[in-house]
């Protein structure tokens, strides 16, 4: 899995990668910068902020310097975090791939049962 993740973070100016369960579960995560691990998690808004998506297929939050884009299919989300200067179509791409094709197939069956 840590494979699908370095894909993406290799992006440039990828920050981060979560894979989140339907109820808002933080189920994997990893950054580019490894203190940041665990920081989200602890957010008490972030539970209800997945169950506000129920039926999205994806979503893009622009900021002012950071960006997010979750990618939804019906076991779960992708969510990346980016900064300004990352390139949101490559996201996309890549996102795509894990959903729907052989990229993602081990990830979505390791948590398949969650």
């Amino acid at each position: 899995m840590d494979k699908v993740f370095d894909d993406i973070l290799a992006l440039n100016d990828v920050k981060g990668v979560l894979i989140v369960s339907l109820d808002g579960k933080i189920l994997s995560e990893k950054f580019s910068d490894h203190s940041k691990e665990g920081v989200i998690s602890n957010a008490a808004w972030f539970k209800g902020f997945f169950k506000s998506l129920k039926g999205i297929a994806e979503a893009d939050l622009v900021f002012e310097n950071n960006r997010i884009y979750i990618k939804s299919n019906r076991l779960g989300y992708i969510m990346v975090l980016m900064g300004r200067l990352a390139q949101p179509s490559m996201v996309r791409l890549n996102c795509d791939l894990i959903v729907s094709g052989k990229k993602g197939k081990k990830l979505w069956k390791r948590f398949k049962w969650i």
